[in-house]
């Protein structure tokens, strides 16, 4: 079976090339579920075994504290881990509690990912908060656990001196190109190197002002962290994991 994505909506094609999107926590063709937040997998009739794959949280973009005018970088979030496991033992009819990680605000890690006790993906770090006149580290990159494969997400963007903030780490790094400024959710495409893709949060260039740190987009992605002259800056929020059953 071959899993496509578009947006936050996940497709599945089986061997007749029949094609049936999924919306958040649905059958599709009775051959999966996906979960884009938490919640019960009943195990169909029939089947005993199933493949799961769990995407950790993002982790949120750090911080500039407030304080004398000065530059500030605070870094960005740490992408969640992910794991994937064959399930068997299962009962037809059973349940199994499904837990999908949220991702970080300002400063916040991300969630883990769960599939009952079988497996688990824990949620990006977030990037390091600051002082005024200070640089911060990204958030390390969440990691499954109990998973057949087991993955570590990227490690989010430092915050970069020069005049620009952090980059928020994916499921693989994600690094700001100096020279010029990235809006949020601009239309420059960063690496990839995700699982599922996805950007992360981007930075900003400014002098004299503040800026929050960019959303996450996709799945599991850490947000970019915040820049500042005056004042103080938030970090940007990430986005939640994912978990997929099929059977």
């Amino acid at each position: 079976m071959a899993i496509s994505i578009s947006g936050t909506t996940l497709t599945f094609n089986d061997a007749t090339t029949q094609t049936t999107a999924a919306t958040a926590s649905s059958y599709v063709g009775g051959r999966g579920q996906v979960f884009t937040s938490s919640g019960t997998f009943t195990v169909p009739t029939g089947v005993t075994s199933v493949a799961v794959t769990v995407l950790g949280g993002g982790g949120g973009g750090g911080s500039c504290n407030s304080g004398a005018n000065s530059f500030t970088y605070a870094g960005g979030g740490g992408g969640g881990g992910m794991a994937i496991k064959f399930v068997t033992g299962l009962t037809p009819g059973g349940t199994v509690s499904v837990t999908v990680g949220g991702g970080g605000g300002a400063a916040t890690a991300g969630g883990t990912s769960s599939f009952g006790s079988s497996v688990s993906a824990t949620g990006g770090a977030a990037g390091q908060t600051v002082n005024p006149g200070n640089s911060g580290s990204g958030g390390a990159g969440g990691a499954g656990s109990s998973g057949d494969i087991n993955v570590t997400g990227g490690t989010g963007g430092a915050g970069a001196q020069g005049g620009f903030a952090s980059a928020g780490g994916a499921g693989g790094i994600q690094t700001t190109p100096l020279g010029f400024s990235i809006p949020c959710q601009g239309t420059l495409v960063m690496p990839a190197g995700g699982f599922f893709g996805g950007t992360g949060g981007t930075a900003q260039l400014g002098a004299g002002v503040s800026f929050t740190g960019c959303n996450a987009s996709g799945f599991g992605n850490g947000a970019g962290g915040g820049f500042k002259f005056a004042g103080g800056a938030s970090g940007g929020t990430a986005t939640a994991g994912l978990v997929i059953v099929e059977f």
